[in-house]
């Protein structure tokens, strides 16, 4: 009776353990086309003297949202990340790879707002390839942030600089909710152990 129990209760714990495993969910605004120049792009590589980009001119292809794969004095940009979340938020990440953003010319703040909120700063580059170096900036966004439909801005004061954004991807990890019937077997198995060892007293 003894091993019964205990082995219905592992099965059990395995059950409702096996619903909490952490998943992505990932919404992407823009594509990773290396700033649709084509090929790969880590960072550090020169957006004009290593992958052929010319300022000020606009590699989008049709599909691709504003802002992104064109070269321009921005100065703000504001767009939304859309998706639906597979369970509970635990965790958020935001991505944005960029190129020739606030180089050592034009040092001026560029806040990063998620719905509103700041979540960082790009910081300066002091580089002397900055004002063409490739970039990836990592953001943690708190999870009672998010809603689904999220508004990124990000701007930056008077005499902007010019640059090149990739992409924006936000990043969700989730614990999913357990399922009814799981925790019905939880809730039972519990029962059980307590009704033997209450009968065992």
């Amino acid at each position: 009776m003894h091993r019964h129990l205990v082995l219905a209760l592992v099965v059990v714990l395995t059950l409702v353990g096996g619903t909490v495993a952490q998943a992505d969910t990932i919404s992407l605004v823009g594509d990773k086309d290396c700033f649709g120049l084509g090929g790969p792009c880590p960072d550090g590589t020169l957006w004009r003297d290593g992958l052929g980009g010319t300022f000020f001119t606009s590699n989008r292809t049709p599909g691709d949202p504003l802002y992104t794969d064109e070269w321009a004095s921005f100065g703000s940009v504001s767009y939304t990340h859309s998706y639906v979340l597979a369970g509970i938020p635990t965790s958020a990440l935001l991505d944005l790879r960029i190129a020739g953003i606030h180089d050592i010319l034009h040092l001026v703040d560029y806040h990063v707002l998620f719905n509103g909120v700041s979540v960082g700063l790009i910081p300066p580059n002091g580089a002397a390839s900055a004002f063409q170096e490739v970039l990836t900036y990592s953001f943690a966004v708190p999870t009672g942030l998010l809603t689904g439909n999220d508004v990124v801005s990000w701007s930056s004061g008077p005499g902007g600089d010019g640059y090149s954004i990739d992409f924006s991807q936000l990043s969700v990890q989730t614990a999913p909710v357990p399922e009814p019937a799981s925790l019905l077997l939880f809730g039972t198995g519990l029962i059980g152990l307590r009704a033997w060892r209450k009968r065992r007293q």
